[in-house]
């Protein structure tokens, strides 16, 4: 009798321990405290890498798999640390295996997470083994939960899945539209990507503007860039038009968006719409360019871009200080 009892009472205790962790934040309460504190020093004004890997450290060891992930995206671009494959792989698989975790005990957030590590959104050769059935798989679970974001991934599963030729452009349109009934603001680029792309509807500018419109009133970053880049070019049925250009890009960027942070600095800096002939120029303001790309600095962690982007914050500052002029080059 005493022996069933103990094993009754295991028993529920596994099953309470398996309702919080599906009920918690990933890794608990602290540890999503302790991780959001990180992140302003991983990002912005108050950038500090020896705080931010220490906070996060703390957070991974309450279970965070964001924290885990963030400290191998550190040792993968090399922020306050150097450059260590044996250590990002170790612990973007850590990550993984918290994900996965926390998805088998009902977290519809981790299920969406752990099939972001499988569908090859984290950085290439993270440790990670590609697999986007797995991915689908985790995407299913969590779009049946009515996770409007896992719906929107689907559809990008269905659209991108370049690597074993397995693109069903009707599927992805599918999916996305149900994403964007359910109010996922990316899911609503998405669409106007396909309308203005051709990619299973018919090829409608006005639609693709319509539905780009739409994300961006719903606050997605990637739309903001996109009526940027068409406003700023002349694209599709629009006319060149640099303060729309800057409208957009603003927004983008003030929204986080690195690419949009870039293409303002640029703009401010050159003022020749990149040297598209025939267009009206725009206003250099050297002040705004250091202060944009200073911006794009704090915030973007590809190294390749950022090689480029301090070549033009040199320029921007030379030429804010007087000490060169463009004529000079």
């Amino acid at each position: 009798m005493k022996n069933t009892f103990l094993s009754m009472l295991a028993f529920v205790l596994v099953l309470l321990c398996a309702v919080s962790a599906a009920a918690s934040p990933l890794g608990g309460d602290e540890a999503k405290a302790l991780y959001e504190q990180a992140m302003t020093y991983y990002y912005g004004g108050q950038r500090d890498d020896e705080k931010a890997l220490a906070l996060l450290t703390q957070a991974a060891e309450l279970g965070s798999p964001e924290a885990m992930a963030k400290i191998g995206d550190m040792y993968f671009w090399g922020r306050g640390v150097s450059v260590d494959p044996a250590l990002y792989k170790e612990w973007y698989r850590k990550a993984y295996s918290r994900f996965e975790q926390l998805a088998r005990a009902g977290d519809t957030e981790a299920m969406v997470m752990a099939g972001d590590m499988l569908f090859d959104l984290y950085p290439s050769g993270a440790g990670i083994d590609f697999d986007e059935d797995r991915a689908l798989s985790w995407y299913l679970k969590a779009a049946e939960e009515g996770s409007p974001k896992a719906m929107r991934m689907v559809g990008e599963v269905f659209q991108y899945r370049g690597y074993e030729n397995k693109q069903d452009h009707q599927q992805a349109f599918s999916w996305y539209q149900r994403a964007a009934q359910s109010g996922d603001a990316r899911a609503m680029y998405e669409i106007g990507w396909m309308y203005e792309r051709g990619y299973y509807v018919a090829q409608d500018n006005e639609q693709a503007m319509k539905w780009y419109i739409s994300a961006a009133e719903a606050g997605d970053s990637e739309a903001f860039h996109r009526l940027g880049e068409m406003y700023h070019h002349g694209e599709s049925f629009l006319q060149h038009d640099w303060r729309y250009a800057e409208k957009w890009y603003l927004k983008a960027a003030q929204a986080g968006n690195t690419s949009a942070m870039w293409r303002l600095g640029m703009m401010y800096l050159y003022g020749d719409s990149y040297g598209d002939p025939g267009k009206e120029k725009e206003p250099v303001d050297y002040e705004k360019a250091v202060y944009w790309l200073e911006k794009t600095m704090e915030y973007e962690e590809n190294t390749d871009i950022l090689a480029d982007v301090f070549t033009d914050l040199y320029y921007a500052r030379k030429y804010l200080s007087g000490e060169m002029s463009p004529e000079d080059e």
